[in-house]
């Protein structure tokens, strides 16, 4: 009976959970991103159900490190903003297409300490995600060769390939993070293993073209120079200056970018100027408490004056600022910043807790790769909207980072 019960199973399940997660096409019926989500509520509950079941025959241990607490003291901190916020059901649910609700919340962070206490094979972790983002990788070469070439009738978005995702931003930055990860482990293994990589990452890098997203594609490149800097001049601080240089250079030129003159703000109904502008001064009426988690299509239309296109809260003396009535109408449900998300879902405490926790995951992270898949997945987050995989991805990371030193489990 008790041989049923080995950590080795439990790595085996997390590996499946993570390689099939990603490859969950998008169907009209059921939502791109719905799929996604329950499948991942359904494994990790057999996850979670399994390490509760090895926990108690004292086969594995909770250490609670630092990461542990500040990423309980998170979910925390969501769960009473939500409580308080302007809708309790929809903050424990998650808003469609995403559901990235309480539960979800309560079960990333359960994944990440579940994987914590654990010590998967590294080796085996990266060839599972290579194969997932391949996959992923090639379904967009595909359905960009038969649309594209052949006229053929494939599921696009805004006329873009969107492989196994909803959107082609969210496959992207799935390939983007893998791709970092790529990029950064090739020096630790063999030269066979190096050409596996090597190949691994053009077929990647195609697979992040095709989605025509400019700043996932920039992004890429920006990793692959600092990966060059790094052969160069074996430098460790470039891959911190890269996500420096991003959020410090870059995402200015997406706001000049969609809000750059009048012409291009008349054009645009997602101009991003106008709906970051909002979404600030959202967080700014409610800066301690928020709004609860996922509600922002509940209180978006709410900051405009109903009877203009004025920001509510800009109707004062004589400010006034006008916007198209295009973005007033939108149904917002991110901001495509998920720092600016943070604050307004769970207000200043939240964000502190959030930045202290990327701090010390980043600060006791060993391994380059690792730190390499943190960078790009806060670099793709700072700029866009995200799938659960993308948290999934991070949840690991952070599980990884704070995995005990001791032999392999599988």
């Amino acid at each position: 009976m008790l041989s049923l019960f080995n950590t080795k199973y439990l790595c085996l399940l997390i590996l499946f959970e993570i390689f099939i997660i990603p490859l969950l096409t998008a169907t009209p019926e059921f939502g791109f991103e719905e799929k996604k989500v329950v499948v991942f509520l359904f494994l990790n509950s057999l996850v979670v159900a399994y390490w509760a079941i090895l926990l108690y025959f004292k086969k594995l241990s909770v250490e609670w490190t630092r990461i542990k607490i500040i990423a309980v003291l998170f979910l925390g901190v969501l769960l009473i903003t939500s409580l308080l916020g302007v809708s309790l059901w929809q903050s424990i649910i998650g808003s469609p297409p995403y559901f990235q609700g309480l539960i979800t919340y309560a079960y990333l962070v359960l994944f990440g300490v579940v994987v914590s206490t654990l010590k998967i094979d590294t080796k085996k972790l990266i060839i599972v995600l290579n194969i997932s983002a391949l996959l992923v990788s090639f379904i967009a070469l595909k359905d960009f060769v038969l649309h594209f070439i052949y006229n053929f009738q494939v599921w696009l978005y805004s006329d873009r390939v969107v492989s196994t995702f909803g959107q082609p931003n969210f496959y992207a930055g799935f390939l983007l993070i893998v791709l970092a990860i790529n990029l950064f482990f090739i020096k630790e293994v063999k030269k066979a293993e190096k050409i596996c990589l090597v190949l691994s990452c053009l077929v990647l890098y195609l697979g992040i073209f095709v989605s025509f997203s400019k700043s996932v594609i920039l992004i890429a490149l920006l990793f692959s120079i600092s990966q060059l800097l790094y052969i160069v001049f074996h430098s460790y601080k470039t891959i911190i200056l890269l996500f420096l240089v991003f959020i410090i250079f870059f995402s200015p030129l997406i706001l000049l970018q969609n809000g750059g003159n009048k012409n291009l703000l008349g054009e645009l109904p997602e101009s991003r100027i106008y709906i970051y502008g909002s979404l600030v001064f959202a967080f700014y009426q409610k800066p301690i408490l928020g709004y609860g988690l996922d509600t922002i299509d509940i209180f978006y239309k709410q900051l405009f004056n109903p009877e203009s296109n004025e920001f509510r809260v800009f109707d004062i003396g004589d400010l006034k600022i006008d916007v198209p009535k295009s973005i007033r109408d939108l149904s917002v449900k991110s901001s495509h910043n998920y720092l600016l998300d943070i604050a307004i879902f769970s207000g200043i405490g939240g964000v502190g807790l959030w930045i202290y926790l990327i701090y010390m995951v980043i600060k006791k992270a060993q391994d380059k790769w690792l730190i390499a898949g943190l960078l790009a997945y806060l670099a793709f987050v700072m700029v866009h909207n995200q799938s659960i995989v993308h948290l999934i991805l991070f949840w690991l990371m952070v599980g990884l980072v704070d995995q005990p030193q001791k032999k392999t489990d599988y």
